[in-house]
């Protein structure tokens, strides 16, 4: 079928299709943490570990159940500030510091570094939904983060080394947390303004060529391709209802299909 290549506003803040990609995951005995990003969100699923005895093919936890959380790019970038410039240090210090967001106005998640909670440090993240009048979760769970050792000193002649044992996974944590900035679109938007005499002039082309397939794009005399909306009305360069094996050709010769959305990696052949 003939598809939608569409940059109008309508079809980037209206998507048809969910775009999810993984980011980072972490591991401990009692639960596993997923950090993904789902369209323009961060996403934080916890997944407790499977009983001992339900343990099957080297499955560990239990994926079939979670709490998750949807956090907004502002939210996130926000917990990545609190994380590095707030929680570490405090962890270096052996210090209470709890940071918190609200999402969808009743679903908590917070990172902390557990000293209130526990008497020590033992940082955590907690992912609280459904809160009630009184703020109680209806469901929650948490993943406390495990320190990992830190290599300060190896000499290769000796074997000799020295490390240290820290909570790693919490800079990556931070890291993930502030690359969610790039959900905010900036360099979307740089790189069509930074390009769009090329994007116009590629627009063009492929007007050029399903012209010569007879397809109608709609875009008619247009010669701006990157904004292409016209008193609020949105426009498709490409037919996304009409079936490429409906397409015909002009000259009698038959269906369209095989040539024309099937071969657009191979345009100049048609110019």
């Amino acid at each position: 079928m003939a598809f939608n290549t569409s940059m109008t506003s309508q079809s980037q803040t209206n998507p048809t299709d969910n775009i999810n990609t993984r980011g980072i995951q972490f591991y401990n005995g009692d639960a596993t943490i997923v950090f993904d990003y789902w369209n323009g969100m961060a996403s934080i699923k916890i997944h407790p570990a499977l009983p001992e005895a339900e343990r099957a093919n080297k499955q560990v936890y239990d994926y079939k159940k979670s709490v998750s959380v949807a956090l907004s790019p502002d939210n996130a970038v926000l917990v990545g500030k609190y994380i590095k410039e707030d929680i570490l240090p405090a962890i270096e210090k052996g210090e209470e510091c709890t940071r918190a967001v609200v999402s969808a106005r009743v679903n908590l998640f917070v990172v902390s570094t557990g000293v209130n909670q526990y008497g020590e440090v033992k940082p955590f993240i907690g992912i609280y939904r459904k809160l009630d009048e009184n703020r109680i979760p209806a469901e929650s769970m948490v993943f406390h983060f495990d320190k990992h050792p830190v290599i300060t000193k190896y000499t290769p002649t000796t074997g000799e080394i020295d490390m240290n044992s820290q909570y790693t996974e919490l800079v990556g944590v931070g890291e993930f947390f502030t690359a969610c900035s790039a959900l905010m679109n900036a360099g979307v938007h740089a790189d069509n303004f930074s390009n769009r005499f090329r994007i116009n002039r590629e627009y063009e082309f492929r007007a050029a060529a399903s012209g010569k397939l007879g397809i109608d794009n709609g875009s008619g005399n247009r010669t701006n391709f990157v904004n292409r909306s016209s008193g609020g009305a949105t426009q498709n360069i490409w037919d996304i209802k009409t079936p490429t094996d409906n397409l015909t050709n002009d000259n009698g010769g038959g269906s369209l299909a095989e040539t024309s959305t099937a071969s657009f990696d191979a345009l100049s052949d048609l110019m």
